[in-house]
């Protein structure tokens, strides 16, 4: 009787555990994911911004 109710309260203990490290994991990749979002923006921001000093020359000569 003892070992069925050990048995019991073991798999309920597990079930818990799992449905904790399963939020866990999913805070974490998401954490993960949120910060490899922001390094990559960091390092490709300046490329989206035309460079001045390039771009006006280039569209001064393409005018004609």
């Amino acid at each position: 009787m003892y070992l069925e109710m050990a048995t019991e309260e073991d798999k309920k203990m597990a079930e818990n555990w799992k449905a904790d490290a399963d939020g866990i994991l999913i805070f974490v990749r998401h954490y993960l994911l949120h910060q490899q979002m922001c390094t990559l923006l960091n390092l490709t921001y300046f490329d989206w911004i035309p460079d001045p000093v390039i771009s006006s020359p280039f569209l001064a000569s393409n005018i004609q």
